[in-house]
């Protein structure tokens, strides 16, 4: 399980930076799937 500040790092790196998800895969060291996991997130609650 990732940290909040390593989930706010990526979506930083995949939305303000543009880098690819395969380059912040290469540098924060984690599963190309767990980063595209959490890149496309977008609504953080639990659906109702």
């Amino acid at each position: 399980m990732l940290k909040t500040a390593q989930v706010e790092y990526i979506k930083d790196l995949w939305e303000n930076k543009g880098l690819s998800l395969r380059e912040i895969a290469r540098r924060t060291g984690k599963d190309f799937r767990t980063i595209q996991k959490f890149a496309y997130i977008d609504d953080w609650n639990p659906p109702v």
